[in-house]
């Protein structure tokens, strides 16, 4: 029910969109893969913060 999130891995920013165009796509290519690991990252310390404290949370519920 609630709207899809801004920064979906499918939505390109339009700022991408020229500089893969114009140039070899070094850059770019670089950049999308910062964003990933970033991404990766994050999902991945969120992950950790969600089970932590899920966990917590039900002990503290309880």
């Amino acid at each position: 029910a609630a709207s899809p999130s801004p920064t979906l891995p499918h939505e390109v920013p339009p700022t991408l969109l020229p500089v893969e165009e114009g140039e070899p796509g070094c850059s770019s290519s670089q950049s999308v893969r910062e964003v990933t690991e970033r991404d990766f990252k994050t999902a991945e310390k969120a992950q950790e913060r969600i089970s932590s404290s899920s966990s917590s949370d039900d002990e503290e519920e309880e």
